[in-house]
């Protein structure tokens, strides 16, 4: 698999890790979904960003929502079990306090993305993987960033994750 284009060749199909299939036009069949659902579930990392139905992502605003990926937490059984995904959701509303914004194509987004951190949700890596759509990654700079907002939040499920 190639890590920056993340790329894999899944039952013969070249698949993006989002769920497209290059070349075009082509559906995946059962088996090589359920590959690909498995590897975005081992690849979840902070700074992701993917979008959940409005069901899943279950934000006071309602919609769908991009959400970026600001925690894992391993239960007990150590990295090899699924993830508890933190996240916060994204709006193309600005804001100034506590967000990190990401700009128009950065990150696999169209539209400036500006994510909060005032609510946070939590949700399982197999849900992620199974119901969401990756996006992108934030670049590799800022994830001091996210942890800059995490502290200066409210948020005390997030807070207890911080080293």
């Amino acid at each position: 698999m190639a890590r920056r284009r993340r790329i894999a060749v899944l039952g013969g199909y070249v698949v993006h890790l989002s769920g497209e299939v290059l070349g075009g036009g082509m559906s995946l069949p059962p088996a090589v979904i359920a590959q690909l659902r498995a590897l975005q579930e081992q690849l979840i990392a902070v700074g992701d960003i993917w979008w959940l139905p409005e069901d899943l992502a279950r934000y006071p605003g309602k919609k769908d929502r991009f959400c970026l990926v600001v925690a894992l937490e391993y239960p007990a059984g150590g990295s090899g079990v699924s993830p508890l995904v933190h996240y916060v959701v994204g709006s193309t509303s600005s804001s100034v306090s506590k967000t990190i914004k990401v700009r128009a194509g950065e990150s696999g987004l169209n539209e400036d993305t500006y994510f909060r951190f005032w609510w946070s949700g939590s949700i399982a890596g197999t849900t992620v993987a199974e119901n969401g759509k990756w996006k992108g990654r934030l670049a590799e700079p800022r994830g001091p960033e996210i942890e800059a907002a995490i502290r200066a939040s409210k948020l005390a499920a997030l807070k207890r994750l911080l080293p």
